[in-house]
């Protein structure tokens, strides 16, 4: 098997490298028991956005209904009032098929309007992030990790020491997996052979 580490070190005399490996069984951040702060629901959605049911008595199908037929704001406002949400962020599928979490401006370049990312009261109180100026941030967070899963940026990293044999093999002495994203599966893989 052809390896493309993304570093090696000596440490004391000892040969590591560090690579990463797709991770196709990485678990889906929206279905991982973990607390989210915001609800997802899209329509006329890319392959990997599919309605999401909320609790507190929000329907999917009935905030569907009122994004295919209202504007951005008008969805907003009524997200607010009858479901206590503090922040509602428009979703927008970008032209590399990816969703984002976009302002209030109704940006040409955005791509298309597809959903809504928002709070409840209920959202809150689980996660515990009820500061109102650290929620936008939350929403975004999330619906970036939530892209980055479903285009299949998803992926472990191998440590592994060459013996020392006369071959030299190489053998695993250490991985971690369910990483999201190309950045942090990097810098999370550069960090535990940092901690050799």
């Amino acid at each position: 098997m052809d390896i493309d580490p993304l570093d090696t070190r000596d440490v004391d005399g000892t040969e590591y490298r560090v690579y990463l490996e797709q991770d196709s069984d990485c678990e889906n951040p929206r279905e991982s028991g973990d607390a989210q702060v915001g609800r997802i629901v899209c329509v006329r959605s890319p392959r990997y956005l599919r309605p999401e049911e909320s609790g507190d008595n929000v329907s999917a199908s009935l905030v569907q209904s009122a994004i295919d037929d209202h504007s951005f704001r008008v969805v907003a406002r009524w997200l607010r009032l009858f479901y206590g949400a503090s922040t509602v962020l428009p979703l927008y599928s970008g032209g590399d098929d990816r969703p984002s979490a976009g302002d209030l401006t109704d940006s040409p370049d955005a791509g298309d309007y597809i959903g809504v990312t928002f709070d409840q009261p209920s959202t809150r109180r689980t996660t515990g992030v009820d500061n109102l100026e650290d929620i936008p941030t939350a929403l975004s967070v999330e619906v970036d990790e939530f892209g980055e899963w479903a285009r299949g940026e998803t992926y472990g990293y191998v440590i592994e020491r060459r013996d020392e044999s006369e071959f030299g093999e190489w053998e695993q002495t250490d991985s971690l997996w369910g990483l999201i994203g190309d950045d942090y599966a990097r810098s999370e893989a550069l960090r535990a052979l940092g901690d050799l």
